[in-house]
C-alpha cells in the first residue's frame, strides 16, 4: 500500500480495518489472477500433449498401413489378416488418446 492508499476518494483517511480490507482484497485478486494463469498454462500443456499424441498416432498408422501393403503384396488373404491387426492398432491408439483426454478432463 502506498500513502495514497490510506485515503478514500473523498480524501477521508481510512481506518486500519479498512486498509486491511483493501489489502486483503488486493491480495485475493492477485491470487485469483495467478490461479487463472496457472490454469491456462496447464490446459495449454494438455492440449499440446494430446496434439502430439494424435500426430504420433497418425504417423505410426500411415507407416503401419504402408507396412501392411508391403507385407501382404498381392495376397488377398494376407491383406485381410494384416488389416484386422491394423484396425486393432488404430482402435487402441484412439482409446489411448480418448483415455488421456478424459484423465486430463479435456
Amino acid at each position: 500500500m502506498t500513502a495514497l492508499d490510506h485515503y478514500d476518494e473523498n480524501g477521508r483517511r481510512l481506518t486500519r480495518a479498512e486498509r486491511e480490507a483493501v489489502r486483503a482484497a488486493a491480495q485475493e485478486a492477485e491470487r485469483r489472477k495467478r490461479k487463472i494463469r496457472a490454469d491456462v498454462q496447464e490446459q495449454g500443456w494438455k492440449i499440446n500433449g494430446i496434439t502430439q499424441l494424435a500426430r504420433h498416432g497418425m504417423t505410426e498408422m500411415v507407416t503401419l498401413n504402408d507396412d501392411r501393403r508391403q507385407i501382404a503384396g498381392n495376397d488377398r488373404e494376407a491383406h485381410i489378416v494384416c488389416a484386422d491387426i491394423e484396425e486393432e492398432a488404430l482402435r487402441q491408439i484412439k482409446a489411448a488418446q480418448r483415455d488421456l483426454g478424459r484423465k486430463w478432463e479435456l
